[in-house]
């Protein structure tokens, strides 16, 4: 669930609630809102995977604010990150290898779109990326399958 709460603290751990309740798996928080919103967040039991957006991939930042987003978030108790593919290797040395990092602004080559830190799925792979999402290269393809599946071949690590 890809909702991206950031509201009071009460608001998003209703809001998390609601989600175990409807079986979803994961669902996104953004970092910005603080330590009590996130650890308000993390406290519901059995809830889903929550991923807190460290910096939106369309923005520029530096990857000092990055790493202390996701720092924050890991204290917590926010199960990972989601993050551009440039600042994986960073997260991961700062937050440690079972810290899971999401990263969106998956291109297949360089494209002049609003995603600002973005790298292919082999470079977001190799850096150490838990999850990729790969949107626009799969949904604006004309075989949107048969991208998907090249997409997976190609990251396959053998």
């Amino acid at each position: 669930m890809d909702l991206k709460f950031h509201d009071i603290p009460a608001t998003v751990k209703r809001s998390v609630e609601s989600a175990r309740d409807l079986g979803v798996f994961s669902l996104t928080t953004h970092s910005i809102g603080g330590e009590e919103m996130l650890k308000a967040a993390a406290s519901i039991e059995n809830r889903p995977k929550i991923w807190a957006v460290t910096v939106l991939t369309s923005q520029i930042t530096t990857p000092e604010e990055v790493a202390r987003r996701a720092k924050l978030t890991k204290s917590c108790g926010i199960d990972g990150v989601i993050s551009s593919p440039l600042e994986i290797a960073l997260i991961k040395k700062e937050c440690g290898k079972d810290f899971n990092v999401v990263t969106p602004g998956i291109r297949l080559l360089k494209v002049n779109d609003d995603q600002k830190r973005v790298a292919t799925p082999e470079i977001a792979i190799k850096e150490g990326a838990d999850f990729i999402v790969v949107g626009r290269p799969i949904l604006e393809a004309e075989n949107p399958a048969e991208a998907a599946k090249n997409i997976y071949e190609r990251t396959l690590i053998k």
